[in-house]
């Protein structure tokens, strides 16, 4: 059976993200250091990030129309962030700036490629009380809405009330806030992307091997969500449907010897790329391939958002993986 995007948006109608952009203050570290502990890293560096910064660009970059709509900071953070967007493709007219200075993520990278984040919400907290008349305007214009939770939910409330009113689909990334969705989000968010971790956190159910996920998963359906897409790291990913059937996608190998350098931005280059499939009319299963695809390139280098894949290096990693 073939599963189509989520609504019927027109076609060529641009992504909406509505989120958080971030300067990632990366280290370079052997591991977490101990409570009191003084301990010297490899390096550091300063790099675009931000969860919904990150989907705008990785669905740019994958050719896609998109729109980001977000707070930048007044400092030179906000002014780096800004540009790289805009040289990867991504429409920020309907961002604002704020005086203060811009969101910041620190996060200590192991060798690994694992990572640990202290986030520092800055200019995203920044928010008018009601959403912009042209932010309205393009909710009402897209084929989807993208989601997180490192914005204030007062505006993720508004923005995905107005999307469900329209009839826009809302695609939720619940990364960035462990707090218990409130019901007025839940009754409006036509697909819920939650990791293991998240999804425990959300229905306070185990997530340790599959049956646990797809439970915890049918829980979150009878809080009022459409559809979940789980992320489930080396395991791939899993969406389940409104009618209870599963749809599942493994990982895609890393070719030619590739390695994990870091997984920082992987979740977001799968959502964006996700996304940009259903926005193309294409099977919910041909979104969780093109998914894996992206975050199989995304892994192999450093960064959130310069790790986000081009659309000829996704394409080229999808005739492999056909050819197997």
């Amino acid at each position: 059976m073939r599963h189509p995007q989520m609504s019927g948006a027109p076609e060529g109608a641009p992504l909406l993200v509505v989120g958080s952009v971030n300067a990632d203050i990366v280290i370079q570290a052997p591991r977490l250091p101990k409570q009191g502990e003084t301990l010297k890293c490899g390096g550091g560096d300063v790099i675009p990030g931000g969860k919904g910064a990150n989907q705008a660009v990785a669905a740019a970059k994958m050719g896609a129309p998109v729109s980001f709509a977000g707070v930048f900071g007044g400092d030179s953070h906000g002014r780096m962030l800004r540009d790289t967007m805009h040289q990867a493709g991504v429409d920020t007219s309907l961002s604002t700036v704020s005086a203060g200075p811009n969101g910041q993520a620190i996060i200590i990278l192991e060798p690994s490629g694992a990572n640990t984040i202290v986030l520092v919400p800055g200019a995203n907290n920044d928010w008018d009380v009601k959403l912009p008349t042209g932010l309205t305007e393009a909710i009402e214009g897209a084929s989807c809405v993208m989601l997180q939770r490192e914005i204030p939910e007062r505006i993720n409330i508004a923005v995905a009330q107005h999307a469900k009113k329209c009839g826009v689909d809302v695609l939720m990334d619940v990364g960035g806030d462990d707090s218990p969705l409130p019901k007025e989000m839940l009754e409006c968010i036509t697909m819920c992307a939650p990791n293991e971790t998240e999804l425990q956190n959300l229905t306070n159910m185990p997530t340790s091997n599959m049956d646990e996920i797809l439970l915890a998963a049918k829980k979150l359906q009878e809080y009022g969500v459409n559809k979940v897409l789980v992320t489930l790291g080396k395991d791939g990913s899993m969406v389940l449907m409104e009618s209870g059937e599963v749809i599942r996608q493994g990982a895609l190998p890393l070719y030619d010897g590739g390695r994990v350098v870091d997984t920082t931005g992987a979740g977001d280059c799968f959502r964006g790329a996700f996304a940009v499939a259903l926005s193309r009319q294409q099977t919910i299963q041909e979104g969780l391939l093109l998914g894996a695809a992206a975050a199989s390139l995304c892994v192999q280098a450093e960064g959130a958002m310069p790790s986000m894949p081009k659309e000829t290096e996704v394409q080229a990693i999808l005739e492999r993986a056909a050819m197997k």
